[in-house]
């Protein structure tokens, strides 16, 4: 325990100060006042007074300090804590499990909180960020997709009432040559005005100009602060250096702070500007953020944008006719998915059922504490204590327990935190900024004060209506005889057993939904898969015959490896993304209206790609060699292609090209469905394979992902493959290397987080419902002994008594299942976006959650029943 009367003198010489400091501001400005009062034609009496007056407010706070210094309500304040303090240390054990009770509940809550506090309630790091807003496309299928430049130019030449500044960026990556080692690095491609519309400075250098992306100037770029302490060893001499990217020298011009600037691309180690070349780029890739201006509004800004996008319409019918629509939210909803925001709020909205059921389980021991301490409450009131005078030491006790539980949540706090750090799943946004800082603090205190006033008011209210007369006889039972506390005690349990049912409710939703993501066939193995990307740079990469001649030398080296039983690449693989979607053209088929022919996704690989994955083929055969290095000419698709495009036909020897300038492709192969970007994913997407040297296309593509199916563990393949990449070409990096069963794994890691900590959270109430249920049974067994023994002794049998304690132990509990019953539906409904193949009323879950608490509850009172059966007549009648 610490010394209170050194926390008083501290204290008080506090406010010593604080009054001393008062007295000379209110002097100085009482006569300055005073002095302007004997211009104006006052006397100088009149003038003070006037003064005084004007300042009553710095009076009434000075002679505030006084009177707590003095030691009036201060020194009251202190003997009740000293009081509460000695009352507590009595109790020990009791004590003990109060502070653990209130210490898991305020420190779970606290740990969540710091995670929303990092991800929902954290400004973005840039400048007035509420008038940061990002503007898209919206397709009916796809909701928000990136933009084209001609929408951009337009938004920006057109919409400057509704904003400052529109800029555009996109996601790439580069390789980084020189130093010991080359590396890949994420980047974002910016136009020059980006970090004035977000509001972002570098900490030293500049950003970029107009002048950056004019014809011949000099390639420059800024970096992010780690780059800069691992490259250049923190110097500001790296300003004026080169770095080597895809073979092409860029200047450094800015290095940013320290975790500035990437809340827009996750984690951005290199910007650089847009160059020119950029922005005939046909296709939607730009995503855009604008800066409102002054005084506009959300709504006003969305108007503005919706005239120019009906403009281009009527301008551009093939590329921004119907469905393409607009969408401007505020940026931190293209920061943090809403997906992220309602996982995160539901998970608040746990952890608080969580404490109130601990909160509930302290106030029925504060009432078994109080009901104890009847007759000392009584004398206290007999010797002249008023009620309010013994309520407000009860509640003071109650809220010295709060704090103290709070300083011990925190500790459990800080340590969740770090454990939820080291889940750090991808899907959960900004997360490396959770930390205990000043807000989660002050969260903890205003909730430890929340708990003591909502545990400890109650008791302490009805510990002073007390009897004197039969709480001062000799012998007085007392404990718990008022109907007050028994009534108290049983909505406590309802309230608690509630609580707990709807967060076992949304737990057993989670876990089953989480079962059955797990359970979706992957369509291909996930294993003994190992992949490896690798990007060409183009100026060095720059014909046919040079990036042909590296893939093919890469595939048959890894295919040469020890223990690689096939090896291949492909463009994108399943949990990954990447790839592209191409227009379809059927050879048969009326050709569709402009701007209305479907888009499919699109991936090349090369032979042997579907076997190195374990892709399952359903018809015909996979790509020659000829066909993938040479010729082209052939296409495989998969079976949702083929439901589309060709119902009830034999797809093979069918032939589709992708425009109408572009050449015929000859369908070879069809390959079976399996999970694309996510295991989540409701639908599967129609998809087409090309070899890597389709003729339509002039040059083949640059990067692809190497997969080798490996005979043991396919991790023990990335050293000896970078090896081999090494000896092909020294100055290019081997990236992202992951197995298969890691791809999988991340994609499942959001649900795997959250049903993690629901059922975690879930599994505490439990408990803690079921030793409240056990507490208030044995209690009350306790307190009615001697009716028990008298009911013995009048001949009730056993399971009299035990119909007797269970069935009063059991009625506030089945109210509190009826309640809880109605709280999961609230709370699963808000959950019913995580959900997956399940739905958020399921009735199975439902009814065994409801099973599980009661059948828990029951062993909690078939406990202290037994014991009730155990009882002694004669020894229960002698105490009377």
């Amino acid at each position: 325990m610490f010394d209170l009367r050194l926390v008083g003198a501290r204290l008080r010489g506090l406010l010593r100060r604080v009054e001393r400091e008062m007295d000379e501001e209110l002097r100085f400005h009482v006569e300055m006042r005073a002095a302007e009062n004997v211009r104006r034609g006052m006397s100088p009496e009149e003038a003070r007074r006037a003064a005084l007056r004007q300042f009553g407010s710095l009076v009434r706070i000075k002679e505030a300090c006084r009177d707590a210094r003095g030691g009036g309500m201060f020194d009251t304040l202190l003997r009740d804590l000293r009081y509460a303090a000695r009352t507590l240390s009595r109790r020990p054990g009791a004590t003990l499990v109060i502070l653990v009770t209130l210490a898991l509940g305020t420190g779970a809550n606290a740990a969540i909180f710091s995670v929303v506090n990092a991800v929902l309630l954290r400004p973005l790091p840039f400048s007035d960020p509420d008038r940061l807003v990002a503007l898209r496309e919206t397709l009916p299928d796809e909701g928000a997709i990136p933009v084209g430049y001609r929408t951009f130019a337009e938004w920006r030449a057109q919409c400057g009432a509704a904003f400052d500044g529109v800029a555009a960026f996109f996601d790439t990556a580069y390789n980084l040559e020189g130093g010991e080692e080359p590396e890949r690095v994420t980047a974002m491609v910016v136009t020059p005005d980006y970090f004035d519309v977000v509001g972002v400075r570098p900490l030293f250098g500049r950003a970029f100009a107009a002048e950056d992306i004019r014809d011949g100037a000099p390639r420059v770029a800024v970096i992010e602060h780690g780059l800069w302490q691992r490259r250049f060893g923190g110097s500001p001499a790296a300003l004026g250096q080169k770095l080597r990217l895809d073979s092409v020298d860029y200047e450094i011009v800015g290095v940013m702070p320290p975790g500035e600037a990437h809340e827009l691309s996750g984690w951005a180690g290199i910007w650089v500007p847009m160059a020119p070349r950029w922005l005939t780029n046909p296709f939607r890739y730009l995503w855009v953020v604008a800066r409102l201006r002054e005084g506009v509004t959300i709504e006003q800004a969305r108007s503005e944008v919706e005239r120019v996008m009906a403009a281009l319409r009527q301008t551009y019918p093939d590329t921004h006719g119907k469905p393409y629509g607009t969408a401007v939210d505020v940026l931190e909803e293209r920061v943090v998915p809403r997906q992220a925001r309602t996982a995160l709020l539901v998970l608040l909205g746990v952890v608080g059922c969580v404490l109130l059921v601990a909160c509930a389980n302290v106030a029925n021991l504060q009432l078994a504490r109080a009901a104890s301490r009847e007759r000392e409450i009584a004398v206290r009131a007999a010797l002249g204590a008023s009620r309010a005078r013994v309520a407000r030491q009860l509640l003071t006790e109650s809220l010295l327990l709060s704090f103290l539980g709070a300083c011990g949540g925190l500790a459990l706090a800080h340590a969740g935190v770090k454990l939820l750090l080291t889940a750090n799943p991808e899907a959960v946004p900004r997360l490396e900024g959770t930390g205990l800082d000043a807000r989660v603090f002050a969260f903890a205190l205003a909730l430890a004060a929340l708990t003591g006033l909502l545990f400890g008011t109650a008791p302490a209210v009805l510990a002073t209506r007390v009897d004197l007369n039969a709480a001062l006889k000799e012998g007085a039972r007392g404990a718990g005889s008022a109907p007050g506390h028994g009534r108290l005690r049983g909505l406590l349990i309802t309230a608690q057993v509630a609580a707990a049912l709807a967060l076992l409710t949304c737990s057993g939703l989670m876990l089953r939904s989480h079962l059955r993501l797990s359970a979706v066939p992957a369509g291909f193995d996930t294993e003994r898969v190992l992949t490896a990307e690798i990007d060409l740079p183009s100026r060095r990469y720059d014909t046919r015959e040079r990036r042909v001649g590296f893939f093919r030398e890469m595939v048959e080296r890894a295919r040469a490896l020890p223990g690689v039983e096939v090896a291949a690449a492909a463009q994108s693989i399943p949990m990954r993304g990447g790839g592209s979607v191409d227009p379809v053209i059927v050879e048969g088929r009326p050709l569709p209206p402009r701007g209305q022919i479907p888009f499919v996704r699109q991936n090349i690989v090369t032979p042997d790609y579907f076997r190195a994955m374990g892709m399952r083929l359903v018809s015909g055969r996979s790509f020659t060699e000829q066909e993938t290095w040479e010729t082209g000419g052939a296409i495989m698709v998969n079976e949702t292609f083929v439901r589309k495009f060709f119902p009830g036909e034999d797809p093979l020897g069918r032939r589709i090209k992708l425009a109408e300038e572009k050449p015929w492709m000859t369908v070879v192969g069809v390959v079976a469905d399996h999970a694309q970007d996510s295991f989540d994913s409701e639908k599967t997407f129609e998809e087409m394979f090309f070899p890597y040297t389709n003729t339509s296309d002039p040059l083949p593509i640059t990067f692809m992902t190497l997969v080798l199916r490996a005979q043991g563990d396919p991790a023990r393949l990335a050293v000896p493959l970078r090896a081999e990449l090494r000896r092909v070409d020294a100055g290019l990096p081997l990236s992202r290397v992951a197995t298969t069963r890691e791809l999988a794994d991340r994609a499942l890691a959001a649900s795997r987080f959250q049903t993690m900590l629901t059922s975690l959270f879930a599994a505490l109430a439990l408990v803690l419902a079921s030793v409240g249920v056990y507490g208030v049974v044995s209690y009350t067994v306790a307190q009615r002994a001697h009716e028990i023994g008298v009911r013995v002794a009048l001949g009730a049998r056993t399971r009299d008594v035990l119909r007797l304690v269970v069935g009063q132990g059991m009625r506030p509990v089945l109210a509190g299942v009826v309640v809880g019953l109605a709280a999961a539906y609230a709370l699963t409904r808000l959950a019913e976006g995580l959900l997956f193949g399940v739905s958020a009323t399921d009735p199975a879950t439902f009814a065994a959650t409801a099973a599980l608490l009661s059948a828990v509850a029951l062993a909690a009172c078939l406990v202290p029943a037994l014991r009730a059966t155990r009882v002694d007549p004669a020894a229960a009648l002698r105490q009377e």
